[in-house]
């Protein structure tokens, strides 16, 4: 009896590591879950945000591109003919861009805001090779303080006529702030970094596709060459 009492109380014990393996993972499975429920809670709050929407424009308008009523009979011509349109009017807007400077600080300013990327807002950010192997410095409180001076002063509504140009202020004036906070500083790169795991993630699973593809029409190819060699030889034999 007392053999079965101590066989009974090893089988507990023994059973006791996988209760605590139970218990850890739907505890690990309830703070994924509320760690989801947040972002995404976040990322609403940040649709919702009226500055955000404001930005998601360069406030240049589309073209507005009818054709002639000679061509409505043929819509090949129609089409070519708003192709052509749209075409010349992005060549236009790209020339207005690179000859006035408030223009392209505007837009150059909305893009980054959209993406949410205040080093990019405040043209802190490091060159293209430094960013994709993550060996970006975090700027010093002097040049966050000093690159939105330079901004807001480029900025301002009452010097900068562009239609956008008190969006583009505000959005200097968010990173600005955010910035400057030590613990959104760092949340903020924080996400960035998680960000910038995931774009490179996603081009390296495009490069292996395209890779896979690549290899696999070239042994298609190949098979193909050698089974038209043989059908050849086949022929003339």
């Amino acid at each position: 009896g007392a053999s079965r009492v101590r066989m009974g109380g090893g089988g507990a014990a023994a059973g006791r590591p996988d209760l605590e393996d139970m218990v850890n993972a739907e505890a690990a499975r309830l703070e994924e879950e509320r760690r989801a429920a947040e972002e995404e809670k976040k990322a609403s709050e940040e649709e919702e945000d009226p500055l955000l929407k404001a930005a998601m424009d360069d406030g240049e308008g589309a073209p507005e591109v009818e054709a002639p009523a000679g061509l409505a009979a043929s819509p090949a011509l129609r089409a070519l003919w708003k192709g052509t349109a749209t075409l010349l009017w992005k060549v236009r807007r790209a020339l207005l861009r690179g000859l006035q400077p408030d223009v392209r600080r505007v837009v150059r300013t909305l893009r980054c805001g959209r993406r949410q990327d205040h080093y990019c807002v405040l043209q802190l950010q490091g060159g293209a090779l430094v960013r994709a192997l993550g060996m970006e410095r975090k700027p010093s409180a002097a040049a966050i303080k000093k690159a939105h001076r330079k901004l807001a002063l480029q900025l301002h509504p009452d010097k900068n006529r562009h239609p956008k140009a008190k969006v583009a202020f505000d959005l200097v004036q968010k990173s600005y702030e955010t910035l400057k906070n030590d613990d959104e500083h760092i949340a903020f790169r924080l996400r960035r970094s998680r960000e910038r795991d995931r774009n490179r993630e996603k081009t390296l699973s495009r490069l292996s596709a395209t890779g896979t593809s690549a290899w696999a029409l070239l042994r298609s190819l190949a098979e193909g060459d050698l089974l038209f060699v043989a059908l050849v030889f086949l022929l003339l034999a």
